[in-house]
């Protein structure tokens, strides 16, 4: 199959409101092609296809308005040209659906580089590339797990770096109310030198207004301590002194009650990896099921890395064990001691230690085994019957966030939906579900196509497309202890990603 150029034209004025040719050809030469092809198609017939003597026109209307076109050599397989066509129309009508249900000529003129875009990711070179659907919102949206897990550390070391100016601040803090109450305690009291009864009433004028500049001097070399560390000499009636030290002191504790209610009410903040020794395991799962719950493809990849925060518990040992072990194959690094993980299951270094603040991956393992007592972790169960479907859900593993996308060629009105919420999102019945176990009972989804004019077949109802997060690992590894030669009790943390690429039923 050769695909020379891909358009969408009105159906009123024949204007090309969007084209993308795939092989090399001239503009004039397209737009001749593209131009011959309203005057070629018949209003009163109904036709997929129109061959001419150099190409052939494989077409299919959008709603009322709009005819999406490839354009294609006359030697191409017809049949792999209408499946790429059934795309190309399901990604037009992904990115450009309004609020009237259909896409118009805005719409297309509003997502043409989205859609340009995404016809790449199908076609290249004037070939078909091996994608769906599910793949080619992937490769639009650029999701990157790179990118989350570079932000995840970001935030962590952000959150790490508050905390410590926190701490220094509380610590900067108490030095000075330490240093100004030594201050304070070495000043004279009211003993040392009070006034006389028989003073005269000028005299008391003055050495009040004596005690006032007093007071005033020894609040500034109170206040800024860290300046001066030897004690002032107080000038003026050791009663004016008083005062000005019980004021001093009425400050401080003011200040420090209100300090220590702010850092009361501030939230706090949870770190995934708050223990000095953090063990993390990410997973990716690939896997294609056929509608009866038999697994065509699958493979499930994942790396273990260690982190290690503290100098002393470099030369930690791990306890590991695999559920699978059947199933799973576990691949060491070439630095980790191969006869003890093998004999003993304990990942170390041979005559290293970890690396201090640097994640660092100590184990791959690959499950490639279609079978098992609990594989698939989800198995949907399809019974399509014209416009009606029914989905039977049972999972063999503890997942969270599942989403199922079903396509849903119109309108569906849920019938019965015995777990978690639904939604109709451009095309798709959406199943979400925040939580099932093996435990839970097998849920189901019952539906209609109550706005469709003709009867669906059961294709129309495929692929189904799932998402969902795991409380544990699919491969079964469990990090049973954490152990040190000169460290008896070790505080370790522990955290599982899963990555889901592909879980499609077809």
């Amino acid at each position: 199959m050769v695909l020379l150029a891909s358009a969408v034209i009105s159906k009123q004025n024949g204007k090309i409101l969007l084209s993308r040719q795939f092989v090399e050809m001239s503009r004039s030469r397209i737009e001749g092609v593209l131009t011959a092809f309203s005057k070629l198609i018949t209003k009163d017939k109904q036709h997929t296809f129109i061959e001419t003597d150099t190409v052939r026109y494989v077409y299919q209307a959008l709603m009322d308005k709009l005819y999406c076109v490839l354009i294609t050599t006359k030697t191409s397989n017809i049949l792999e040209d209408l499946e790429t066509l059934r795309l190309f129309v399901r990604v037009i009508n992904e990115y450009t659906i309004t609020s009237k249900n259909h896409s118009d000529e805005q719409a297309i003129s509003d997502n043409a580089f989205t859609l340009i875009f995404a016809f790449d990711e199908i076609v290249a070179l004037g070939y078909r590339e091996n994608v769906n659907m599910s793949q080619v919102r992937t490769f639009i949206e650029m999701d990157s797990n790179e990118e989350r897990v570079f932000e995840a550390v970001r935030k962590t070391q952000e959150r790490e770096a508050k905390q410590k100016m926190r701490e220094k601040a509380k610590e900067l803090s108490r030095l000075q109310r330490t240093q100004q109450n030594e201050r304070i305690s070495k000043m004279p009291g009211i003993g040392s030198g009070g006034m006389s009864s028989n003073t005269s009433s000028y005299t008391g004028i003055n050495s009040s207004s004596n005690a006032f500049d007093n007071s005033y001097d020894s609040h500034k070399n109170i206040s800024s301590p860290i300046l001066s560390n030897k004690p002032q000499k107080p000038r003026g009636p050791s009663k004016a002194l008083k005062l000005g030290s019980k004021n001093a002191n009425l400050f401080s504790t003011e200040e420090q009650l209100s300090t220590e209610l702010k850092e009361e009410v501030k939230p706090v903040v949870k770190n995934t990896a708050q223990e000095q020794v953090h063990i993390n395991i990410e997973e990716k799962l690939n896997i294609e099921v056929s509608r009866d719950g038999a697994v065509h493809s699958s493979e499930l990849t994942g790396v273990l890395h260690v982190l290690i925060r503290d100098e002393q518990f470099c030369r930690v040992k791990f306890l590991v064990d695999c559920e699978d072990s059947e199933n799973v194959q576990i691949q060491s690094h070439p630095n980790v001691d191969k006869e003890l993980f093998r004999q003993h299951g304990l990942i170390t270094l041979k005559q290293k230690a970890f690396p201090l603040n640097s994640s660092v991956g100590v184990l791959k393992y690959r499950r490639t085994s279609q079978s098992g007592k609990d594989w698939p972790p989800l198995v949907l169960n399809c019974w399509p019957n014209g416009n009606n479907c029914n989905l039977e859900l049972i999972v063999n593993k503890s997942l969270t966030e599942l989403s199922i996308s079903i396509p849903c060629p119109s309108q569906p009105t849920v019938n019965e939906c015995t777990e978690g919420d639904y939604s109709y999102k451009r095309g798709f019945l959406v199943w979400d579900i925040s939580m099932i176990s093996p435990e839970s009972k097998t849920a189901t989804i019952d539906f209609d196509l109550s706005s469709s004019t003709t009867t669906a077949s059961a294709e129309d109802f495929f692929p189904i497309n799932c998402t969902f997060n795991s409380t544990q690992n699919l491969a079964g590894l469990i990090i049973k202890e954490v152990l040190d030669d000169e460290v008896e009790d070790i505080k370790w943390s522990f955290e599982s990603k899963l990555n889901v690429e592909k879980y499609e039923i077809v």
